[in-house]
Protein backbone atom coordinates (compact mmCIF):
# COMPACT_ATOMS: atom_id res chain seq x y z
CA UNK A 1 0.00 0.00 0.00
CA UNK A 2 2.83 2.34 0.91
CA UNK A 3 4.49 1.54 -2.42
CA UNK A 4 1.27 2.36 -4.29
CA UNK A 5 0.92 5.68 -2.47
CA UNK A 6 4.54 6.57 -3.22
CA UNK A 7 3.95 5.76 -6.89
CA UNK A 8 0.95 8.12 -7.09
CA UNK A 9 2.96 10.91 -5.42
CA UNK A 10 5.82 10.42 -7.87
CA UNK A 11 3.48 10.53 -10.88
CA UNK A 12 1.86 13.74 -9.56
CA UNK A 13 5.26 15.44 -9.13
CA UNK A 14 6.38 14.46 -12.64
CA UNK A 15 3.16 15.85 -14.15
CA UNK A 16 3.69 19.15 -12.32
CA UNK A 17 7.29 19.34 -13.52
CA UNK A 18 6.28 18.77 -17.14
CA UNK A 19 3.62 21.51 -16.91
CA UNK A 20 6.08 24.03 -15.50
CA UNK A 21 8.55 23.27 -18.29
CA UNK A 22 6.16 24.06 -21.14
CA UNK A 23 6.77 26.70 -23.84
CA UNK A 24 6.06 29.55 -21.40
CA UNK A 25 3.45 31.13 -23.66
CA UNK A 26 0.63 31.09 -21.11
CA UNK A 27 0.52 34.39 -19.24
CA UNK A 28 3.93 35.50 -20.58
CA UNK A 29 4.75 38.13 -23.23
CA UNK A 30 7.78 37.30 -25.32
CA UNK A 31 10.44 39.97 -25.56
CA UNK A 32 10.29 39.47 -29.34
CA UNK A 33 6.63 40.47 -29.63
CA UNK A 34 6.21 43.20 -32.30
CA UNK A 35 5.63 46.70 -30.92
CA UNK A 36 2.14 48.00 -31.52
CA UNK A 37 1.90 51.81 -31.55
CA UNK A 38 -0.92 53.75 -29.96
CA UNK A 39 -4.03 54.63 -31.94
CA UNK A 40 -3.28 57.85 -33.83
CA UNK A 41 -6.75 58.27 -35.32
CA UNK A 42 -8.16 61.80 -35.30
CA UNK A 43 -11.23 63.72 -36.36
CA UNK A 44 -10.76 67.22 -37.77
CA UNK A 45 -13.38 69.85 -37.12
CA UNK A 46 -15.58 71.44 -39.78
CA UNK A 47 -12.83 73.32 -41.60
CA UNK A 48 -15.23 75.11 -43.93
CA UNK A 49 -17.24 76.57 -41.04
CA UNK A 50 -14.21 77.81 -39.12
CA UNK A 51 -12.22 79.01 -42.12
CA UNK A 52 -15.16 80.91 -43.59
CA UNK A 53 -15.34 82.82 -40.29
CA UNK A 54 -11.61 83.57 -40.44
CA UNK A 55 -10.74 81.19 -37.61
CA UNK A 56 -7.82 78.80 -37.33
CA UNK A 57 -9.15 76.22 -34.88
CA UNK A 58 -8.25 75.78 -32.00
CA UNK A 59 -7.09 79.41 -31.75
CA UNK A 60 -9.44 81.96 -30.19
CA UNK A 61 -8.29 85.01 -32.15
CA UNK A 62 -9.25 85.28 -35.81
CA UNK A 63 -8.74 87.23 -39.01
CA UNK A 64 -10.10 90.76 -38.73
CA UNK A 65 -9.17 91.14 -35.07
CA UNK A 66 -7.03 94.14 -34.16
CA UNK A 67 -3.44 93.65 -33.02
CA UNK A 68 -4.25 95.34 -29.70
CA UNK A 69 -6.99 92.78 -29.09
CA UNK A 70 -4.52 89.95 -29.73
CA UNK A 71 -2.02 91.50 -27.34
CA UNK A 72 -4.68 91.93 -24.66
CA UNK A 73 -5.83 88.34 -25.09
CA UNK A 74 -2.34 86.95 -24.52
CA UNK A 75 -1.63 89.34 -21.66
CA UNK A 76 -4.76 88.06 -19.91
CA UNK A 77 -3.81 84.45 -20.67
CA UNK A 78 -0.34 85.01 -19.24
CA UNK A 79 -1.65 86.65 -16.07
CA UNK A 80 -4.11 83.82 -15.43
CA UNK A 81 -1.71 80.96 -16.20
CA UNK A 82 -0.21 78.89 -13.42
CA UNK A 83 3.41 79.95 -12.72
CA UNK A 84 4.66 76.39 -13.20
CA UNK A 85 2.44 75.55 -16.13
CA UNK A 86 4.16 73.94 -19.09
CA UNK A 87 2.64 73.26 -22.47
CA UNK A 88 4.72 70.13 -23.02
CA UNK A 89 7.19 71.87 -25.33
CA UNK A 90 9.26 73.59 -22.69
CA UNK A 91 7.27 76.80 -22.77
CA UNK A 92 6.30 77.44 -19.18
CA UNK A 93 4.96 80.94 -19.82
CA UNK A 94 2.69 82.46 -22.43
CA UNK A 95 4.59 85.18 -24.24
CA UNK A 96 3.89 87.41 -27.22
CA UNK A 97 6.66 89.16 -29.11
CA UNK A 98 6.34 91.64 -31.96
CA UNK A 99 8.66 91.39 -34.97
CA UNK A 100 8.76 93.77 -37.90
CA UNK A 101 9.76 92.55 -41.35
CA UNK A 102 10.06 94.43 -44.60
CA UNK A 103 6.71 93.07 -45.78
CA UNK A 104 4.63 92.69 -42.61
CA UNK A 105 4.47 92.82 -38.81
CA UNK A 106 4.23 89.63 -36.84
CA UNK A 107 2.92 88.92 -33.34
CA UNK A 108 4.65 85.72 -32.27
CA UNK A 109 2.97 83.62 -29.58
CA UNK A 110 5.35 80.64 -29.98
CA UNK A 111 2.78 78.17 -31.35
CA UNK A 112 0.92 80.70 -33.47
CA UNK A 113 1.70 83.88 -35.39
CA UNK A 114 -0.67 86.79 -36.08
CA UNK A 115 0.36 89.00 -38.98
CA UNK A 116 -0.74 92.32 -40.39
CA UNK A 117 0.51 94.66 -43.08
CA UNK A 118 1.84 98.18 -42.58
CA UNK A 119 -0.83 100.88 -43.00
CA UNK A 120 -3.59 98.32 -42.36
CA UNK A 121 -4.81 99.79 -39.05
CA UNK A 122 -3.13 96.76 -37.46
CA UNK A 123 -5.91 94.42 -38.57
CA UNK A 124 -4.83 90.76 -38.56
CA UNK A 125 -5.03 89.37 -42.09
CA UNK A 126 -2.88 86.24 -41.76
CA UNK A 127 -2.48 83.59 -39.06
CA UNK A 128 0.05 80.76 -38.82
CA UNK A 129 -0.64 77.80 -36.54
CA UNK A 130 1.61 75.17 -35.04
CA UNK A 131 -1.18 73.96 -32.72
CA UNK A 132 -2.74 70.97 -34.56
CA UNK A 133 -4.61 73.18 -37.06
CA UNK A 134 -8.26 72.20 -37.46
CA UNK A 135 -7.60 69.01 -35.51
CA UNK A 136 -4.91 67.62 -37.82
CA UNK A 137 -2.03 66.49 -35.56
CA UNK A 138 1.31 67.95 -36.54
CA UNK A 139 4.02 65.54 -37.68
CA UNK A 140 1.35 62.83 -37.97
CA UNK A 141 -1.22 64.01 -40.54
CA UNK A 142 -0.27 63.50 -44.19
CA UNK A 143 -1.47 65.00 -47.45
CA UNK A 144 -3.68 61.94 -47.97
CA UNK A 145 -5.28 62.51 -44.56
CA UNK A 146 -6.22 66.08 -45.45
CA UNK A 147 -7.53 65.14 -48.90
CA UNK A 148 -9.59 62.33 -47.37
CA UNK A 149 -11.36 64.86 -45.13
CA UNK A 150 -11.48 67.93 -47.38
CA UNK A 151 -11.40 66.60 -50.93
CA UNK A 152 -9.02 67.62 -53.67
CA UNK A 153 -7.26 70.96 -53.12
CA UNK A 154 -7.35 73.81 -55.60
CA UNK A 155 -3.55 73.83 -55.60
CA UNK A 156 -0.84 71.46 -54.41
CA UNK A 157 2.85 70.78 -54.83
CA UNK A 158 5.91 72.75 -53.83
CA UNK A 159 5.09 76.12 -52.25
CA UNK A 160 6.01 79.54 -53.56
CA UNK A 161 7.80 81.93 -51.24
CA UNK A 162 4.63 83.83 -50.35
CA UNK A 163 2.91 80.57 -49.35
CA UNK A 164 5.46 80.21 -46.55
CA UNK A 165 5.90 83.93 -45.86
CA UNK A 166 6.63 83.26 -42.19
CA UNK A 167 9.76 81.23 -42.94
CA UNK A 168 13.11 82.91 -43.38
CA UNK A 169 15.41 81.51 -46.01
CA UNK A 170 14.73 79.62 -49.24
CA UNK A 171 11.88 77.23 -49.90
CA UNK A 172 13.21 73.70 -49.44
CA UNK A 173 12.52 70.90 -51.90
CA UNK A 174 10.93 68.70 -49.23
CA UNK A 175 8.19 71.27 -48.53
CA UNK A 176 4.75 70.65 -50.03
CA UNK A 177 1.38 72.38 -49.66
CA UNK A 178 -2.34 71.81 -50.07
CA UNK A 179 -4.44 74.95 -50.64
CA UNK A 180 -8.18 75.39 -50.01
CA UNK A 181 -10.27 78.56 -50.27
CA UNK A 182 -13.41 79.30 -48.27
CA UNK A 183 -15.02 82.55 -49.33
CA UNK A 184 -12.38 85.25 -49.04
CA UNK A 185 -10.12 83.15 -46.81
CA UNK A 186 -7.42 80.79 -48.02
CA UNK A 187 -6.12 77.90 -45.92
CA UNK A 188 -2.72 76.41 -46.74
CA UNK A 189 -1.51 73.20 -45.13
CA UNK A 190 2.28 72.89 -45.20
CA UNK A 191 4.13 69.58 -45.11
CA UNK A 192 7.75 68.72 -44.44
CA UNK A 193 9.03 65.27 -45.40
CA UNK A 194 5.49 63.94 -45.76
CA UNK A 195 3.79 65.15 -42.57
CA UNK A 196 2.10 68.42 -41.64
CA UNK A 197 4.34 71.02 -40.02
CA UNK A 198 2.07 74.10 -40.00
CA UNK A 199 -0.96 75.74 -41.57
CA UNK A 200 -1.91 79.28 -42.48
CA UNK A 201 -5.12 81.17 -43.08
CA UNK A 202 -5.07 84.49 -44.90
CA UNK A 203 -7.66 86.97 -46.10
CA UNK A 204 -7.16 87.03 -49.85
CA UNK A 205 -8.60 90.54 -50.16
CA UNK A 206 -6.28 92.22 -47.64
CA UNK A 207 -3.17 90.00 -47.46
CA UNK A 208 -1.00 91.04 -50.39
CA UNK A 209 2.68 90.19 -50.25
CA UNK A 210 5.12 91.12 -52.98
CA UNK A 211 8.35 90.80 -51.04
CA UNK A 212 10.09 88.18 -48.95
CA UNK A 213 10.02 88.54 -45.14
CA UNK A 214 13.49 89.92 -44.58
CA UNK A 215 14.07 91.68 -41.23
CA UNK A 216 13.49 95.42 -41.43
CA UNK A 217 16.50 97.70 -41.22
Amino acid sequence: MKKLTALFISLFMVAGFLTSCGDGSAGTVSSEEPFVSQDLSFTPVNVSEYASAGQMYPLEMKLGDNADAVKAYYENAASSAEPSADDGHGHGEITLTENEFSSHIELNAVNELYCYLPDSNEVISAIVSYSDPYGFPLYVATEDDVIAHLGQPERSGQPEKNDVFFMLGPVLENYRILVYTYGTNRVTFIFNDGTMMAATIVNTESWKLDTQPEPAE
